[in-house]
């Protein structure tokens, strides 16, 4: 597929023994991998559903999710519409790739619909965690406001996290708060998050006549893949519920809609809207799994 490319590019637990851990992970890491085999592609969710329940001190913890399903949704510049001949929103749908060939950026970039984290919890309020995946790699703190194994109603935590973007090749943060309430082996959560940092999304713009479809694959649509990098602040809420029956592990499900805030360019080059593409909102299903569990 021909692909266009534009100036924008630069644009309460007891902690967890190592057999238990080794179980959990082994789970974690082959339901993820055997979904990202089938998932589509398409923009990374800034976070994914979990509950707010927090590894015990001097335990550790991991978990995985993957993206599912994903669908995006923004408007194409003037510079495609003349050549549609009229303007119309199309389906962003994150064809993310570093500028360079840099083999750690193109790795992380291509590991798109699965991410990792192994916690560390420092003391019974205060958890670290590093992840990788969803193209990008760093690491977060997460604070415990309430908590249901010290007999309150609910687990309230806040989050900040630093990280590197492989897509934008700089950086990439979030900060938000994870709240969930358990009944029984079901757990219903909420995460709300705001995220900052490079992003790139996609769009297959239909040209007059049939140049642009590819003969050896005649299933694609056809089209050139026209694609813009910026840095984009985004607002994201996981809805979702988490199940778990023992201890060792819990699962957890939801979907992740989000809404653009704002668009910038990267390294100070101008973003313009009339040749971009401008991604506007999106929703992610995501499955997931952690431990320890309750």
């Amino acid at each position: 597929m021909p692909i266009m490319r534009h100036s924008t590019q630069r644009l309460g637990s007891k902690p967890l023994a190592w057999g238990p851990l080794r179980t959990a992970l082994s789970m974690a890491l082959s339901m993820a991998l055997s979904m990202a085999l089938v998932t589509l592609t398409g923009c990374s969710p800034a976070i994914g559903p979990r509950t707010a329940d927090l590894v015990p001190a001097g335990g550790f913890g991991v978990s995985a999710g993957v993206a599912a399903w994903s669908f995006g949704t923004g408007w194409l510049g003037a510079e495609n519409e003349a050549a549609r001949g009229r303007a119309r929103r199309e389906s962003t749908g994150g064809m993310e790739v570093p500028e360079d060939d840099a083999i750690v950026d193109t790795v992380l970039s291509v590991a798109l619909p699965l991410e990792v984290a192994l916690r560390y919890g420092l003391t019974s309020w205060l958890e670290a965690g590093a992840s990788v995946g969803f193209q990008r790699v760093g690491g977060e703190a997460r604070i415990g406001l309430v908590d249901e194994d010290r007999g309150h109603p609910l687990s309230v935590t806040l989050s900040g996290g630093g990280y590197y973007s492989a897509v934008g090749q700089g950086p990439w943060g979030r900060v938000g708060v994870d709240a969930s309430m358990r009944f029984g082996s079901l757990a219903p959560l909420v995460n709300v998050y705001v995220s900052h940092g490079a992003s790139s999304h996609s769009a297959i713009v239909d040209q007059p006549g049939d140049e642009d479809c590819q003969e050896e694959a005649p299933f694609m649509p056809c089209g050139v893949l026209v694609f813009t990098r910026s840095n984009e602040t985004r607002l994201s809420a996981a809805l979702g519920v988490g199940f778990s029956k023992s201890p060792e592990v819990a699962f957890t499900f939801g979907v992740v809609p989000h809404v653009v805030l704002g668009h910038a360019s990267i390294g100070g080059e101008r973003l313009d809207p009339g040749r971009a593409v401008l991604h506007e909102a999106g929703l992610h299903v995501m499955v997931g799994v952690q431990a320890p569990g309750w």
